[in-house]
């Protein structure tokens, strides 16, 4: 499935801990003067960090969503240096990131954990950004599907049936993430959405799971951004240190709508040869 002319193309940034306060203000503001008139073509989101979120969102104008990188598996007081959903919720924070491969290797957290914390956030009616993917000894020993259909099903558990609207789905493989990151091969990237699209249409059903979004994060950037989304189930990208430059995040997102619009309008030669 390819996205549709008239749909909106996803595009999401997280910045990490690489930008203060200051930066984060203007990065914002200059993002948004950039892709201004793109804002009825495109989902954008920016992920800054804890200590921009109250300003950053306060300085948005609506069509850039601010969304925070990360949030506690629970709701209880008694968790020292967490953050919450509900405290999220009260900033006006819409989406949150979890699942993050930095945050299962580096911290430790489990699926179950996921899950918790997919839990917290769409009973307050917040979207969730799940971050999947396998590591590369999962992927050389051929257990790639099996261990992204596992993450799937243990993070959607607990999620009541009406909030899997709430859900947005990012796949970075561990191994391509990072200036480290090996580079994932376009038609792999396109066997793996399509792995991850089976699996949401068996667990929502076929018009809930044919319509969530899945993106694609690790290593993108302007050189193959466009040969990773014309991949089948590509319907966004999740960009890190390309997009860390407002210019540069611009550049990417016009590629790759000028591309869809091409496919769209009948040039497909054009389109599908692109590598």
């Amino acid at each position: 499935m390819r996205i549709k002319a008239n749909q909106k193309i996803f595009f999401c940034t997280n910045t990490k801990m690489a930008k203060n306060l200051q930066q984060s203000v203007e990065y914002l503001q200059e993002l948004e003067i950039l892709t201004r008139d793109l804002k009825d073509k495109i989902d954008l989101v920016v992920i800054p960090p804890y200590t921009a979120l109250y300003t950053v969102q306060k300085l948005a104008h609506g069509y850039i969503t601010i969304g925070a990188q990360n949030v506690c598996r629970s709701e209880e007081t008694e968790n020292t240096g967490e953050i919450s959903a509900g405290m999220l919720r009260e900033l006006e924070i819409p989406i949150v990131m979890i699942g993050h491969s930095e945050r299962r290797r580096s911290f430790g957290e489990t699926d179950e954990d996921i899950a918790l914390k997919a839990k917290c956030l769409t009973e307050k009616g917040m979207s969730v950004l799940l971050g999947i993917g396998e590591t590369l000894k999962q992927k050389e020993n051929g257990e790639s599907e099996e261990i992204i259909n596992h993450q799937i099903k243990t993070a959607l558990k607990n999620v009541e049936t009406e909030n899997y609207g709430l859900i947005r789905v990012l796949y970075e493989p561990a191994w391509a993430i990072g200036t480290a990151g090996k580079v994932a091969d376009p038609d792999y990237v396109g066997r793996i959405h399509t792995a991850i699209r089976e699996s949401l249409i068996q667990i929502m059903g076929e018009e809930l799971g044919n319509v969530v979004p899945i993106l694609y994060g690790g290593s993108v950037n302007e050189q193959n951004a466009l040969s990773i989304f014309r991949q089948p189930n590509v319907d966004g990208l999740g960009i890190g240190r390309s997009a860390w430059n407002a210019a540069m995040f611009n550049k990417i997102i016009r590629n790759v709508l000028a591309f869809n619009e091409k496919y769209w309008e009948g040039e497909k030669n054009y389109a599908e040869n692109i590598k």
